[in-house]
């Protein structure tokens, strides 16, 4: 149970689709959240209109804020990848009556609570062997890609933003080779996000449509082609089989999604473990739980021995981001910290 001196924060998850906003309380080890919510982040016009919003339905407000964003933080300041926002942490802060706004990246967060990780939440892929005192990987294609990386630092870890999503895609085979090509037509620089997060996947099945030269009209296909948002109809009727390129559309993404975690896990030399975060690894499990994709992972020549003995996980909690920013906000309170260079 938390005692009165439990530390109290506001934690918000704030991503491009959705913003999840919650009241944390810290004591020691503990941490419990209340009143969650999700709201449509694309339903507010700024960032301060929606968690002003939030704070009014609170009886009792926090005074302290932590903001995870899905974008790169430099300075106190954010801009959302794939929402046009900008935030201030300073400006937030009086705009919105707080003492203390700290902005992160939101892999930045989601990393900060691995550590903390029930058994329960976690699903293996590789058991491989934990070295205690190396570095942790964390990948996670949600709207985005992101990536981030923990490492030991006394007693504890410390949590490290990075941009890798953005690195160049790189093709492990020929029909990926192709999928550059053809993203390279529209794009001048073709990022691992653009084939591998819920925003690239309807590439991927419009690459293989033409790929393939596959002009038959169904309302299917009618459907994928006209929704904003097709990524749900994908998942859905290639995971059931009910439509062959979306089926080979998930293959594709899954395949680049294994590849891309074992450069970040050569990048990082992650022997402490690297975890699948984000909305799309727990509904991919049929895909990412077989030998075709911890062999795609470990694919690397020379370092394959390397890799089998790396531990893989999937991080099933969907309120990660919340907690690791929660974990955050302790740890600066409780020892002055420098933050991550960003």
């Amino acid at each position: 149970m938390l005692n009165d001196r439990a530390q109290r924060f506001l934690v918000v998850d704030v991503g491009g689709t959705k913003t999840a906003l919650a009241v944390a309380q810290i004591d020691q080890a503990h941490i419990v959240l209340s009143q969650s919510v999700i709201w449509p982040s694309a339903k507010y016009a700024t960032c301060e209109d929606l968690l002003a919003a939030y704070l009014q339905t609170l009886d009792v407000r926090p005074e302290q804020a932590i903001l995870a964003i899905a974008g790169p933080v430099r300075q106190g300041v954010a801009s959302l990848t794939n929402l046009p926002w900008t935030v201030s942490a300073e400006d937030t802060a009086s705009t919105l009556g707080l003492a203390d706004i700290q902005l992160l990246n939101d892999l930045e967060a989601m990393a900060w609570s691995i550590p903390g990780t029930r058994d329960e939440d976690l699903i293996p892929l590789q058991t491989g062997t934990v070295q205690p005192d190396g570095l942790i990987a964390l990948v996670a294609p949600g709207t985005g890609l992101g990536e981030a990386f923990l490492a030991r630092t006394g007693e504890t870890y410390t949590s490290f933003a990075t941009e890798g999503g953005h690195a160049d895609f790189a093709p492990t085979s020929p029909i990926q080779d192709r999928l550059l090509a053809w993203l390279r037509e529209d794009l001048d620089h073709v990022s691992v996000e653009r084939v591998c997060s819920g925003s690239g996947l309807p590439s991927i099945y419009r690459f293989l449509l033409q790929d393939r030269s596959d002009k038959a009209r169904t309302r299917l296909r009618d459907t994928i082609l006209s929704e904003d948002d097709p990524t749900p109809i994908i998942l859905d009727t290639g995971l059931d089989r009910g439509c062959p390129i979306c089926h080979d559309s998930l293959q594709i993404f899954v395949d680049i999604l294994a590849a891309e975690a074992g450069n970040l896990a050569l990048k990082t030399l992650c022997t402490g473990g690297l975890y699948f975060g984000g909305g799309l690894p727990p509904r991919l499990l049929p895909l990412l739980r077989t030998r075709r994709f911890v062999n795609t992972f470990a694919a690397k020549g020379r370092f394959e021995g390397l890799l089998q003995q790396i531990p893989l996980n999937v991080l099933c909690d969907p309120q990660a981001v919340l907690k690791g920013a929660a974990r955050f906000g302790q740890q600066l309170t409780d020892r002055p910290m420098e933050r991550s260079s960003q």
